[in-house]
């Protein structure tokens, strides 16, 4: 959402009418700060309705086909740590190879 512009709390308070009646014209949002952090958002009513049916019909659409579940696609086998240690060991042995070999280039 593309907010129009920032407004603190205490400006928020005193001319909230005239802010609704932007936001109303406009189409655009306001954020509204309070302590420099964002507080809230004021939108039209229009735009907040779209939203709404938006998420609600996203809600729908999951609601009837869910996302499927990782759970039992995948089957640990074995000792992960055990195997994360080999893998690291390989991975240092083919680095150490790979200095060698380009120490030995260097020095042909």
């Amino acid at each position: 959402m593309r907010v129009k512009r920032l407004v603190s709390l205490v400006e928020a308070r005193s001319s909230l009418s005239r802010l609704a009646r932007e936001v109303a014209q406009s189409g655009e949002a306001i954020a509204i700060t309070q302590r420099s952090k964002l507080a809230a958002v004021l939108v039209g009513a229009s735009r907040y309705e779209a939203d709404m049916a938006e998420l609600e019909q996203y809600r729908r659409r999951q609601r009837a086909h869910p996302t499927p579940s990782f759970s039992g696609l995948m089957e640990i086998v074995g000792d992960l740590e055990e195997g994360s240690h080999q893998l690291t060991e390989s991975y240092e042995a083919a680095l150490k190879r790979s200095g060698d070999q380009l120490g030995d280039a260097l020095r042909d």
